[in-house]
């Protein structure tokens, strides 16, 4: 029996929402509650679904990515993202080239339903340095 992809995101969505977890505290005592929808710490679907939503985004932000030019002599590569685990750095050279790639990300995150939790969002500036 073929699957379609509609079948496997439905088949995913079933296997991570309305479920009953048990968290061990300090006491020791498991303290189960539903879990609305995601997945826990060291769930074993999330290397699959690391590939499925990140990498799709990390392409296409790295389309981007420019090598440094010959002569300047040096090899380097200007990076434009850092991804591990759940957490993403944006970087760009000016604040536009920053806002570009941040609206492109919010979009690609809207696109497939990941929330972003805005309060943990920091913008961070370095003065440009000559090389």
């Amino acid at each position: 029996m073929a699957m379609d992809l509609g079948m496997i995101v439905d088949l995913v969505m079933q296997l991570c929402q309305n479920r009953e977890i048990e968290v061990v505290t300090a006491n020791g005592a498991p303290v189960p509650f539903m879990q609305q929808y995601g997945l826990v710490q060291g769930d074993v679907l999330s290397p699959l679904l690391w590939i499925a939503v990140y990498d799709p985004l990390l392409t296409q932000v790295c389309q981007e990515c420019i090598l440094c030019p010959e002569e300047l002599g040096i090899e380097a590569v200007r990076i434009l993202a850092v991804a591990y685990a759940d957490d993403l750095t944006l970087m760009g050279s000016s604040h536009a080239e920053l806002q570009e790639t941040m609206n492109l990300t919010m979009a690609w995150f809207n696109m497939v339903g990941v929330k972003v939790n805005s309060s943990k969002i920091e913008l961070i500036e370095w003065p440009q340095q000559e090389l």
